[in-house]
């Protein structure tokens, strides 16, 4: 159908290793590590390439294996449109834990496998701080990474749409 266009790329990738939206191609480094020395040579060229076939610049999300997050990128950001991101937040997450009564239903929801570990804490900054060297605005919402390292409790992974000029996003609820 003359609706769709298809692009052939040497490119080796999962959908959730970048987010492409109106302000860029936001890519994980699992993209990065997929490529480099495979199908591109360097950095430099995945990102030309990249650049090339989103026609948008292209931020890259940290390109060593454990400097941010290692999962999909709908985990961790939320492009939300002129030149704002939502990034997770996992010291907020910590602290709000830290504040709950005993008793409290959330503490009973897999809290006790929470990772607040500095080192998690410092990837999640990392894309935050690498956002804004972008020029983008940051802002944060809590997140909780669980020690499995593939289980977030998340408000990044939502659906947006725009509706009869309305923006709706639909996110899950804890």
């Amino acid at each position: 159908s003359s609706r769709f266009r298809w692009e052939r790329t040497v490119l080796r990738f999962a959908g959730g290793e970048f987010f492409v939206s109106a302000d860029g191609v936001f890519v994980m480094q699992e993209l990065v590590r997929k490529n480099v020395g495979v199908t591109v040579a360097d950095v430099a060229e995945l990102r030309r390439r990249l650049a090339a076939l989103f026609r948008r610049r292209v931020v890259l999300l940290g390109t060593a294996d454990g400097e941010t997050p290692r999962h999909h990128i709908g985990m961790v950001l939320t492009p939300l449109g002129n030149q704002r991101v939502l990034v997770g937040d996992v010291r907020a997450a910590r602290d709000w834990a830290a504040a709950l009564p005993a008793s409290s239903a959330f503490q009973s929801w897999r809290l006790d496998e929470a990772d607040f570990s500095a080192e998690t804490i410092a990837r999640f900054d990392r894309v935050a701080e690498l956002l804004r060297a972008e020029g983008l605005q940051v802002a944060r919402a809590p997140l909780v990474p669980l020690r499995d390292g593939i289980s977030y409790v998340t408000y990044q992974n939502v659906v947006m749409e725009e509706r009869d000029g309305r923006r709706v996003v639909y996110l899950p609820q804890y």
